[in-house]
């Protein structure tokens, strides 16, 4: 069995070499990030009229780019300690630096990106929903549609931000 120490060293975090997981997991991260942000490009565009009266795009926008900048950002972190544009210091290696960089870049941006979240996520746009022909209860969805007829009329209908629909479908 391998043990905990062994396994971090065949993962080797930053060190991008063909015998070490990271350049691997890093790779993979990266085309799953790709896909998800791909699909989520076309789910938008298939539902972009029906998503309108809920701006979509500023919410997509806020949310990938924690995940985008952290990722990327991270990958560049760790390319300027392999370059030794980032070297030791008295008190620091240079991987510490890096992890010190990375944690405040982080900071920062979380701390702007919670700024923007407070106006992009405004309570207000909730409470303002356009109306939906969609019922509002589980007991309308059954009383006025069969499951099937509910799931024609919801696919050109505005979301609804109704839990008990959500849980009114199968």
């Amino acid at each position: 069995a391998q043990t905990p120490s062994k396994v971090q060293e065949l993962y080797d975090e930053g060190n991008v070499r063909i015998d070490r997981g990271f350049m691997y997991i890093a790779a993979i991260s990266n085309i799953s990030i790709s896909f998800s942000l791909y699909y989520l490009v076309l789910f938008y565009r298939a539902t972009e009229e029906n998503l309108r009266p809920y701006n979509p795009l500023p919410k997509f926008l806020c949310i990938k780019s924690i995940i985008f900048f952290s990722f990327w950002q991270g990958l560049g972190v760790v390319a300027l300690v392999k370059l030794r544009i980032i070297e030791d210091s008295r008190a620091f290696s240079a991987e510490e630096l890096g992890i010190l960089l990375q944690n405040t870049l982080i900071s920062v941006e979380m701390f702007l990106l919670s700024i923007t979240h407070r106006y992009v996520f405004d309570y207000q746009s909730f409470l303002r929903r356009p109306s939906s022909p969609l019922p509002s209860t589980t007991s309308d969805i059954s009383s006025t549609n069969t499951r099937e007829e509910h799931r024609a009329t919801s696919v050109s209908s505005p979301v609804s931000l109704s839990p008990s629909i959500v849980v009114g479908r199968s």
